[in-house]
């Protein structure tokens, strides 16, 4: 077993490969009372077509790694499970997101039995024709519900003005027309191909004994043979240029808004380390957007938002840098907006001061084990491997570097959505 050491910040993990090819990380804390357990999958919604072993490539159909979800953690046709959650006293749950699927139990008491329960539904799946079709009905509700959702509609706009072949376009629980095409066969193509042991890693934080969890998992995992399957994920290119430079919609809310998007691509940034450039990117837009902002302080005194905040969204090639404001003066803001874009500047102090506190959240993401948990799961699924010298990497961070980063992104490739008040 290997101990990763988080230099500077005296925590530290362990990671374990098992014979079968999954991967453990581990994170054993008295900290909390509490264990909290998650077995993942490297497959999400970006998925749209791959092939196995350079075979004739297959199309997936939009909503089916979220279907699938449904079904692996299925308790209607599982009571035994269910009655042993509540026994067990288990928080049980499950998340779809573009890059993985995720399982996860959290509780206080028997973290191998609850290991053992995640794990014979993670690898029992129990598909049916009935049990598709009915689940049908429950997706569709649960996809009637988001797009009934102004703010659901309104981020799916923003995404189509941006990209033209991105697979942010798709919706996670996929659309009616789409849901219905699911079916027995593909839901099982798809869990043969991908939940596979070396496609699979489980993260387990909190207070749980070390040495007993692995003796479980390497007697368990007897039982999971490896699977040797060569995945490529085939992605269409995306042109650097925006789709719509400027819309205006009308929607169910009660105050107008504007949604300022900036398309960036990763490559123009030139920074190797991927970790090291995401920070570079928060260091900046945190400095340019948050509400400690100067940018958010002249807007609020005059009075042209209610709000605003910011969101940087991972997309394949491309970073989405979503700023979204609430505002009764529209138009006038859009014009301070397309002026105050050409000419950003962030300060020394500011970028020292931004500095500290990205110091102070990587100490005190430690002090809850489910941070803990987002942190590796981040890092597997962005650069594959845990990071470890994070501390090393904010403190080596530089002023001249920054400024490098900044003056790389492209402020003019934007969209902006106008919402308006639907009469």
């Amino acid at each position: 077993m290997k101990k990763i050491v988080f230099n500077n910040l005296d925590e530290y993990i362990y990671e374990e490969k098992l014979s079968n090819g999954v991967r453990v990380y581990l994170y054993p804390t008295n900290k909390t009372k509490n264990f909290y357990i998650t077995v993942s999958v490297k497959y999400g919604g970006k998925v749209k077509e791959y092939s196995i072993n350079n075979k004739k490539p297959h199309k997936i159909i939009p909503g089916t790694a979220h279907f699938l979800e449904h079904k692996v953690m299925n308790f209607t046709d599982r009571k035994e499970a269910s009655d042993k959650i509540n026994e067990l006293g288990l928080y049980a749950n499950a998340y779809t997101s573009f890059d993985i699927t995720n399982y996860n139990m959290y509780g206080s008491k028997d973290p191998i039995q609850s290991l053992k329960l995640l794990l014979d539904l993670f690898y029992n799946l129990n598909i049916t024709e009935k049990n598709v079709e009915s689940e049908k009905g429950i997706i569709s509700e649960e996809f009637k519900m988001y797009n009934d959702n102004p703010n659901f509609r309104i981020n799916k706009q923003v995404v189509n003005n941006v990209f033209e072949n991105s697979y942010l376009k798709d919706i996670l629980v996929g659309n009616l027309a789409q849901i219905n095409k699911i079916n027995v066969k593909e839901l099982k193509k798809v869990y043969n191909d991908f939940y596979t042991p070396n496609n699979t890693f489980i993260i387990i934080t909190g207070n749980f004994n070390l040495k007993e969890i692995m003796i479980f998992l390497d007697d368990y995992m007897k039982n999971i043979k490896p699977k040797k399957k060569s995945i490529k994920i085939i992605n269409k290119k995306e042109k650097k240029e925006v789709i719509n430079n400027y819309m205006e919609i009308e929607e169910d809310i009660t105050i107008p808004r504007v949604i300022y998007s900036l398309k960036i691509k990763k490559s123009d940034i030139k920074i190797s380390n991927k970790i090291l450039k995401r920070y570079y990117l928060n260091f900046i837009f945190s400095s340019l957007f948050s509400n400690t902002s100067n940018i958010y302080d002249r807007y609020k005194n005059k009075s042209l938002i209610h709000s605003m905040n910011y969101d940087l969204t991972d997309a394949g090639s491309y970073y989405l840098l979503n700023l979204k404001l609430i505002t009764e003066k529209p138009s006038e803001l859009i014009k301070n907006i397309k002026k105050d874009f050409a000419k950003f500047d962030v300060s020394n102090s500011t970028f020292l001061r931004k500095k500290k506190m990205f110091i102070s959240n990587l100490i005190l993401s430690f002090e809850n084990i489910e941070d803990v948990e987002e942190m590796i799961s981040n890092h597997i699924v962005r650069v594959n491997h845990v990071i470890n010298n994070s501390y090393e990497l904010l403190k080596k961070m530089n002023y001249g570097d920054m400024k490098k980063v900044l003056n790389s992104i492209d402020f003019n490739n934007y969209s902006i959505l106008k919402v308006n008040v639907k009469k």
